[in-house]
């Protein structure tokens, strides 16, 4: 192995050389492999499979924030709810969650979620840095051929069991709900838009995720039915699968970051330019008219329980 490695420019401690570092996993402790395989950035395939595709040079697209409410300060409303309408430095955050599944919002983002155990079976990725934000979800909208992040710049509200976000995107207002039930693994995202013009428009939807996993060899995501399924290896306490789905019927799957984030919405399940999640739909609506669709995050320990938990009506008691 060692004469292998150096055959590829691959050293030790020499100096011009790309370091390696071979561990026995039987001499170590026996958490180490669970410990290395949630820090790493890459896991390859133990197949050998090696992707040689040429780069395809793209140019991302700028993400709109929204249009909120002027002149209004922050206060609990008749109901005990919190309502955020400046914009704070630092991120506000909000955690729902029942005894086995959980979401960390804030007042700029959807934040990470979680099954089981928050630490060692994060579905997202979480930051512990208190200056940044956990974006590792996002509800895109695309419109007017802009993009726009519907949590960035918006009103917010914290409520016991939600948190909700209020904005406008050119003639199209709007109110993000999200929620997670008493009980079940499962995160929704409840949209429902107005169009307050007299003109039909047109909007995508797209529900974005990182996910915190290992999409090579046969952990590749797929689609059933409805649902955009990744499996989740970084915990082999925890394994299981996540699945992304809109209950109004999901038109785009994909898990190209290269194409979602230059604007190209398409069904591909390509993981060789940067990897991700993401379920989208798409609505027109007519002059005045109101439209929803509810976007849904589940985890089940098999796929059959992942994709009926998504598709199952919760208590939505936080």
């Amino acid at each position: 192995l060692r004469a292998q490695l150096s055959e590829f420019n691959f050293g030790y401690d020499e100096p011009g050389f790309r370091l390696v570092h071979l561990l026995d996993l039987a001499s170590l402790p026996e958490n180490t492999d669970r410990v290395l395989r949630a820090a790493a950035s890459y896991i390859a395939s133990l197949s050998g499979e090696r992707l040689r595709l040429p780069p395809r040079l793209f140019n991302p697209v700028k993400i709109y924030s929204v249009r909120s409410t002027d002149n209004m300060t922050d206060d609990y409303d008749e109901n005990g709810n919190y309502r955020i309408y400046s914009k704070p430095t630092l991120p506000w955050c909000h955690s729902l969650c029942n005894m086995t599944f959980g979401t960390l919002v804030s007042d700029m983002s959807l934040g990470y979620t979680y099954a089981i155990n928050s630490s060692e079976n994060k579905l997202t990725p979480w930051f512990n840095d208190t200056r940044s934000d956990n974006r590792g979800e996002i509800l895109f909208a695309k419109y007017n051929g802009k993009i726009y992040d519907l949590a960035q710049n918006a009103d917010v509200t914290y409520g016991e069991n939600f948190a909700s976000y209020t904005g406008y995107i050119g003639a199209l207002s709007y109110i993000m709900t999200v929620t997670v039930p008493h009980k079940g693994m499962k995160k929704e995202i409840s949209l429902k838009l107005k169009n307050c013009g007299e003109s039909d428009i047109n909007v995508s939807l797209l529900y974005y995720c990182e996910p915190e996993t290992t999409l090579s060899g046969n952990l590749k995501p797929f689609v059933n039915g409805n649902c955009l399924l990744i499996s989740n290896n970084m915990s082999r306490l925890y394994s299981g699968i996540m699945s992304l789905s809109v209950r109004e019927g999901t038109e785009v799957y994909t898990t190209n970051k290269t194409d979602v984030m230059s604007g190209s919405w398409r069904n591909t399940l390509s993981i060789s330019e940067g990897v991700c999640a993401a379920v989208g739909k798409m609505l027109n609506l007519s002059a005045q008219e109101i439209k929803a669709a509810t976007f849904i995050l589940s985890f089940g320990k098999t796929t059959d329980s992942a994709i009926k938990l998504s598709s199952i009506n919760l208590n939505n008691k936080s």
